[in-house]
């Protein structure tokens, strides 16, 4: 988790068009996309409340993500010579599926969303978990545009290796709290409530559990800067997590501490 350097700047293929997007944020918008996903959303609240969740699922699913793909995202999703394919997680069990929120896969050079309404408490929570998923299949359409998606089968370049910093271990990194962080703002204005959320922090946490690395105060100062004062620095709330990491590395050092002394115990 780090931001970009000025050598990384030369190389990078996903920065401007994320820019290009923000952009297109100041032109107006259909309300009918608006009012849509409004409908989509009621029908889960309905329909959590009577236990009723069934109904929703047999939905086409790119009913559901069209208009936001509209709202956030330039309506690129869909049209993109690599268009995802879409799939509910409603009859999935097994382990694999247990605390699955939402998904998103890449095969083969194809990308497939999964969703389950299931897993949330209500709409706004599940609106969230639409949009974060979508952040990640438009970095990797674009990744897959660019030819710098990376893989273990391609050879190291400077471009793959870049992408492969920004956008993170569990592709939580730079990139993605870029866009999230832009398209949590905009979801919050259009549809007046700021409860939607992206689950930023949840990412930064996972791409932490994965590198062990804890992000430095000017990461955290910059992806938490606020869209309406983007040149005003977070120092307070960058401290906060900063603390908040300390303290999860401490303990994780005590409970590896604690399972090898008890592990020289047994085994001598």
């Amino acid at each position: 988790m780090s931001l970009p350097t000025k050598d990384d700047l030369k190389l990078d293929r996903i920065l401007r068009h994320l820019d290009r997007l923000f952009a297109s944020y100041s032109k107006p918008h259909d309300v009918r996309h608006i009012d849509s996903t409004r409908r989509h959303m009621q029908r889960v609240d309905i329909h959590k409340e009577l236990g009723e969740l069934s109904l929703v699922d047999s939905d086409d699913l790119r009913s559901w993500l069209r208009p936001l793909d509209h709202l956030f995202f330039g309506g690129m999703i869909f049209t993109n010579r690599i268009t995802p394919g879409v799939e509910w997680l409603m009859g999935r069990t097994g382990k694999d599926y247990e605390d699955i929120l939402g998904q998103v896969v890449v095969e083969s050079g194809k990308i497939t969303l999964r969703l389950c309404p299931r897993k949330h408490a209500n709409s706004v929570q599940f609106l969230g978990t639409m949009l974060h998923e979508m952040v990640h299949v438009f970095i990797r359409q674009l990744a897959i545009r660019e030819g710098v998606f990376y893989s273990w089968t391609m050879p190291s370049t400077d471009c793959f290796e870049v992408f492969g910093k920004l956008e993170g271990r569990t592709g939580h990194g730079y990139y993605f709290q870029k866009l999230a962080r832009a398209v949590e703002d905009r979801a919050r204005q259009l549809f007046h409530c700021d409860g939607i959320e992206l689950g930023r922090m949840r990412a930064i946490v996972a791409e932490y559990q994965e590198t062990k690395q804890i992000p430095t105060g000017e990461y955290f100062e910059e992806i938490l800067k606020s869209p309406k004062y983007p040149n005003q620095p977070q120092p307070e709330a960058a401290r906060d997590w900063i603390v908040r990491f300390d303290e999860r590395e401490r303990l994780r050092a005590l409970h590896e501490a604690e399972m090898k002394e008890a592990n020289n115990r047994i085994f001598g």
